[in-house]
Order: structure tokens, then sequence, then C-alpha cells
């Protein structure tokens, strides 16, 4: 399975031109188009994203259905504790710790554009 970062769910709104390559890095690890992870911390960082950027409501709306037809992942105690231990293990501040356990919950791997997950298992990091 393939969790995307808010950074790459982002950079594919804003330049288009890049969901052809997102896709395929996600097809060339085996992932799912159609069934994509989506951690919880993912969908409020996508969605605070949207509303300060995007001015049609509609499109908003739109976009976070989207985020709703993947398999989403809920933060609950367990997945804070893991969270907390990969923060520990990784050197991740909490957000990208929490992403990260939640992709590793659903044993996917994380795609993101985010230099912070440099040399971290699990994590492809992505070039524009």
């Amino acid at each position: 399975m393939i969790a995307l970062d808010s950074s790459v769910w982002i950079e594919r709104w804003r330049r288009p031109a890049l969901a052809a390559k997102i896709d395929a890095a996600v097809i060339e690890r085996g992932g799912d188009l159609h069934r994509i992870v989506v951690p919880a911390t993912v969908a409020f960082e996508t969605q605070r994203w949207l509303i300060r950027n995007v001015e049609d409501e509609q499109v908003i709306d739109a976009l976070a259905a989207l985020l709703d037809r993947h398999d989403r992942v809920a933060i609950d105690a367990s997945l804070a504790r893991l969270g907390a231990l990969t923060s520990v293990t990784t050197g991740l501040a909490h957000a990208d710790a929490m992403i990260l356990a939640a992709a590793r919950s659903r044993h996917a791997t994380l795609l993101t554009y985010d230099s912070d997950f440099e040399g971290i298992p699990d994590v492809v990091v992505l070039q524009r």
C-alpha cells in the first residue's frame, strides 16, 4: 500500500502537471491509485491548505471528498503511541511522526516531497 503525505496532495493540486509523475510513483511501488492511505493529519493539513488557498467552496468540498474515498487512518491511543515512538526514534516533529506512524500502521510506503523524511525506512522522498 501507499500513503501520500500532504506535500504530495498539495503539489498534485497546485501543479497538475505533476499528477502523472505522482501516479507513476504510486504504481511503480505497487500501489493502487484508488486505495491510498490518508492519515488524519494529512487530511487536516491538506484541507487547511485548501481553505487558505482556494476561494471556491465547491472545489474545496470536492477535493476534501476525494480524500474521503481513500483509506483514512484516524488517530487513536494506539496510533498516538506509535507516533510518539516514531518521533523519538526518527527525530521527526509531531505531525510528520504521526503521518509516518499512520502509514506504517497500514504497512504502507509513504511518498512525500518533504526532505525531513530523507533516509527513513518505508519513505520515498520524491523529486519535483
